[in-house]
C-alpha cells in the first residue's frame, strides 16, 4: 500500500517539466538559523500552506487557531474530512516558497544550510489521528534540493515535540518547506489535528 500511495503522490509533485531538463537555481547566501516556517501567521513566518495535493476538497488549513495553542496566540489547525472528494484516498498540503510554487518560479527557494533538524508541535482533537510528514521533494523546472520519505506519527490530545534530522540533506534551495498529508485508511472518518513552532535548527 505505501508503495502504490507513492506513486499516487509523484504526478501531484511533478509539474510539466518533470521529465525534461530541470533548470539551475541562482546560488543564495544561507540563512540565519533558526528559521521559522510558522510561529505567528502574521510574523515571524516563511512559506504558505498552499500546495493542496490529493483529495484537494477534503483538507481545510486555518493558521490562525486561537484556542489551546502550544505557544503565542495562534496555531495552525488542519480538517481532513475523508470524504475522497477525488478518489484519490489521501490528501496533503504543501508550505510552500511563494504560494502554489510546484517548481515552476525560479530563485525562489531558502538556503537553509546550517539547519540540521525540523522541529515542530502537533496534537490531535480526540487522539490517535495518524499523519505523514516531511519536506522538500517537489519537482518541477526549478525544484527542491532535496527529498526525503513520509515520516508516520500518531497523536494524543496532548502537544507533543517531534523532529525531522535533515542534517545529510542538500538544502541549499528549499521551497517545499514542510508537509503533512492524511491517508484515508489510518483516519476513515476523518480527522483535526494542530500544529505550532515548526521551524529549521
Amino acid at each position: 500500500m505505501k508503495k502504490a500511495y507513492l506513486l499516487l503522490v509523484l504526478p501531484w509533485l511533478c509539474a510539466s517539466p518533470c521529465f525534461g531538463q530541470q533548470s539551475i537555481n541562482t546560488p543564495k547566501p544561507a540563512e540565519k538559523v533558526p528559521f521559522t516556517v510558522y510561529r505567528e501567521p502574521e510574523r515571524d513566518r516563511h512559506f504558505a500552506p498552499s500546495g493542496q495535493i490529493g483529495d484537494t476538497d477534503d483538507i481545510k488549513v486555518m493558521e490562525a487557531h486561537a484556542e489551546n495553542v502550544k505557544e503565542g496566540q495562534y496555531c495552525i489547525r488542519i480538517e481532513y474530512s475523508g470524504q475522497e472528494s477525488k478518489g484519490e484516498h489521501w490528501a496533503g498540503v504543501y508550505w510552500q516558497e511563494p504560494d502554489f510554487n510546484f517548481g515552476t518560479v525560479p530563485d525562489a527557494g531558502f538556503n537553509l544550510k546550517g539547519a540540521r533538524k525540523i522541529s515542530f508541535w502537533a496534537r490531535g482533537e480526540k487522539g490517535g489521528e495518524r499523519i505523514e510528514v516531511k519536506a522538500g521533494g517537489i519537482k518541477g523546472m526549478y525544484p527542491d534540493s532535496f527529498d526525503m520519505p513520509l515520516k508516520t506519527l500518531e497523536l494524543s490530545k496532548m502537544w507533543k515535540k517531534f523532529t525531522i534530522p535533515v542534517s545529510e540533506k542538500d538544502l541549499s534551495y528549499v521551497i517545499g518547506g514542510f508537509f503533512v498529508s492524511f491517508q484515508k485508511k489510518y483516519n476513515p472518518t476523518g480527522a483535526i489535528i494542530y500544529l505550532d513552532d515548526i521551524i529549521y535548527e
